[in-house]
């Protein structure tokens, strides 16, 4: 849990910094890319309810493998799904405010997000992971 506590200071204090930028527009490369980064969230979102909904024995203990060890934390090793979404739409709100908030680095934000996304979605899309009727 120790990782969590981290994270969250890092954020706070990475968010509690103004931003030097004086244009907090988005524009229109960043909109997109902050649309595929969203899509891409919910994507992994559905795969992760997937995993939570999943009735299969030893689904979760074999087959669930996160590439970030924090999620395992946080979720836990048989995830519920409101504690996935919980998680989900809380670090997928922390990431758009981040990119608001530090426009000087919102493409490198939003560009880590979205392929950080990819390399998951891919994942767990190979670990038989599906979306369908996840929501």
């Amino acid at each position: 849990m120790k990782h969590v506590a981290l994270s969250a200071v890092l954020v706070v204090a990475t968010l509690a910094t103004p931003a030097r930028a004086t244009d907090r527009d988005w524009s229109t490369q960043q909109l997109v890319l902050g649309g595929v980064a969203v899509g891409l969230h919910l994507a992994d979102w559905g795969q992760t309810r997937h995993i939570a909904r999943s009735n299969e024995p030893g689904y979760t203990g074999q087959r669930y493998v996160e590439a970030m060890p924090l999620t395992r934390d946080v979720i836990g090793e048989v995830p519920t799904t409101r504690r996935v979404d919980t998680y989900m739409l809380g670090t997928g709100l922390l990431f758009i405010a981040a990119a608001h908030f530090l426009p000087e680095y919102r493409t490198a934000i939003l560009a880590t997000w979205a392929v950080s996304r990819v390399f998951v979605v891919v994942d767990n899309h190979e670990l038989g992971l599906r979306i369908g009727g996840s929501f």
